[in-house]
This record gives C-alpha cells, sequence and structure tokens, in this order.
C-alpha cells in the first residue's frame, strides 16, 4: 500500500502526466513488488523467465516517460549538450560548463555527437546505471545469503523503487 501511495504521489509530481501514465506507474510498481516478494514460491526453473518478464516490464515502463522533458534537462542538460555539440564534442571538455562530476559531462560531450535528441541518451545512461544498481545489490545478496531467489527480489525491489524510478528514469538526475 505505501509502494502504491509513493507511485501515485510521485508520479503526480511530473508535469503534464495523464491519468493513464499516473495509474500505470502507480499500479505497474506495486504488481513488481509484490511479485517480488512472491519469488519465494517459484520453481528455481522458473525463475528465470519471471526475472525476464517481470524485468522486461519495469524497462519498458521507463520507456514510456522517456520523452518526458523536465526542467533540469530543458535549463541544464540539454543547454550542456548542446555547448559542447558547438565547441566540438570531447575538445570542450576542459572548459567549465556545467556543475556536474566531470564522468557525466564526458558523456554529455558523447552524446552530443548523437544525431538524436540528448535526452534519449542521458535517460538511456540513467537506465542503465539502474539496472547496474540492480544487479549489484542483487549478487551482494546472493553472495551473502546463499540464495538465488532473494538476489531476484532484490533485483527487482531495486528497480522499482519509486523514487529511484522516477528520479533516474524521468526527472534525468545523476
Amino acid at each position: 500500500v505505501l509502494m502504491l501511495a509513493a507511485a501515485w504521489f510521485l508520479s503526480g509530481r511530473l508535469p503534464d502526466s495523464t491519468l493513464f501514465l499516473r495509474l500505470l506507474l502507480s499500479i505497474g510498481l506495486p504488481v513488481i513488488v509484490a511479485a517480488a516478494v512472491l519469488l519465494s514460491r517459484v520453481s528455481r526453473r522458473d525463475l528465470r523467465l519471471l526475472m525476464a518478464v517481470l524485468a522486461g516490464i519495469l524497462l519498458l515502463l521507463r520507456l514510456i516517460w522517456f520523452p518526458v522533458e523536465t526542467t533540469d534537462y530543458t535549463d541544464f542538460l540539454r543547454p550542456w549538450a548542446n555547448w559542447y555539440h558547438a565547441h566540438g564534442g570531447l575538445q570542450a571538455l576542459g572548459r567549465n560548463v556545467g556543475n556536474y562530476n566531470v564522468p557525466y559531462l564526458v558523456f554529455l560531450a558523447l552524446f552530443s555527437y548523437w544525431d538524436v535528441p540528448v535526452l534519449y541518451p542521458i535517460k538511456l545512461l540513467s537506465t542503465v546505471f539502474d539496472l547496474v544498481l540492480a544487479i549489484s545489490l542483487s549478487r551482494i545478496v546472493i553472495l551473502l545469503t546463499d540464495s538465488e531467489k532473494r538476489g531476484a527480489a532484490v533485483f527487482l525491489l531495486v528497480l522499482a523503487l519509486p523514487t529511484l524510478f522516477i528520479y533516474l528514469s524521468l526527472c534525468v538526475k545523476c
């Protein structure tokens, strides 16, 4: 219930969020969490298939939100990427642009070479690091507990956290 309330509240904070997308986020995330809790009842053979399906749903939920532009993107990230594009991409890294950490600015400079709106590679980068976090934490749990099912549950729970989901996937925070 807490997950449902948090997802509904946080999704309402998004600019131009439609009722359908709010419902999808609000219902989808708690369903994934419920599935993670029920993983203990799944046979080991079916665990990987179930994990692939649920992870796919979580990634699809992120993709649905890729077109959403927030003020962080329009006021900062897009202008910085455009500046890198206008000044030679990686060659411009020595100049003081933006106040994010250097590795993130390197990614922005690299994205400035792509012939797509920079919003999509930025959100893709956030999604990749969401996956890295989920995989890393699940591996730690597996090592500590010797339970693949607990590791799978942690993987899903990390990807389904509303704060992480919204902060990284929707608001393009780093």
